[in-house]
């Protein structure tokens, strides 16, 4: 570094002594200053905090509520592929809703956050809803109902008695029992629909061993259908548990008249 400085200085018209001289005090001085600073790495900005993440069935129940909004479900899911709690929930449906046009469950699943989300919904009379919904495992999430009447909101799930089998629909599966839920285009007379409904009660007689009695309750001008159960049944029969479950699913209504369970 020096000979170079020096073979400068010479250049430029310096004696052989003077350039020496001032090749070495020109180091002394870059000795003095010291090395340069070394210019420091540009370190990134630490990463921003991060929301912690929504919780899951939170997540889930929005992205219900946006699938509802936009028209409905549209990925049906197979019940094989069902987890176990989904596929109960899919198959006790099935059971308890009246039969006919309006009635109807089927499952769907819907992608949320990356995890399935796996939904059971429900139609009855194609004027309310019911919408389960599960997560992979197959463990409840959530449940929600609505009708016409009312804005679908979430509730809490209607509970089983514990240590008692569901109620399920008396008129179910009884071949004399299909003209209940059937459709008609006028309404049928109230003495044709007392004829109708005591064939079906020989079916329902014959399932839970006791009888039912069809007729007519008048209150002033209103007239209604009874069906009269005896008042002793034996502990543990299903017959009036699952006759009044039948009633409600259909709205306490049979052929568009009002109907109700008295004891005799």
């Amino acid at each position: 570094m020096k000979l170079f400085i020096t073979a400068l200085l010479l250049t430029a018209g310096l004696s052989p002594a003077m350039a020496q001289g001032q090749a070495a005090l020109y180091l002394a001085s870059l000795a003095d200053r010291g090395a340069p600073a070394a210019v420091p790495a540009e370190v990134p900005a630490p990463e921003a905090v991060k929301a912690p993440a929504q919780n899951w069935a939170v997540a889930a129940k929005a992205a219900v509520e946006r699938e509802l909004d936009a028209g409905g479900f549209t990925d049906y899911a197979d019940k094989k592929e069902l987890p176990p709690g989904a596929r109960k929930c899919l198959e006790r449906e099935w059971a308890i809703l009246p039969e006919g046009p309006g009635n109807s469950s089927e499952a769907f699943k819907l992608i949320v956050n990356g995890r399935t989300a796996f939904i059971v919904q429900s139609y009855i009379y194609s004027d309310s809803m019911r919408v389960y919904v599960f997560d992979a495992a197959g463990n409840s999430i959530a449940y929600g109902e609505g009708s016409i009447d009312k804005d679908f909101a979430w509730m809490k799930a209607p509970a089983q008695s514990k240590g008692l089998p569901a109620p399920r629909d008396a008129f179910q599966d009884l071949p004399g029992c299909t003209v209940v839920d059937a459709m008609f285009f006028m309404q049928p007379t109230m003495p044709d629909a007392i004829k109708m409904l005591s064939g079906c009660l020989k079916d329902v007689e014959a399932r839970y061993g006791f009888p039912v009695r069809v007729g007519v309750k008048a209150q002033g001008n209103a007239r209604s259908i009874s069906l009269a159960v005896p008042k002793s049944l034996p502990v543990g029969n299903r017959l009036l548990a699952d006759l009044g479950f039948s009633l409600e699913k259909r709205h306490n209504s049979l052929f568009g008249y009002p109907a109700a369970i008295w004891g005799e």
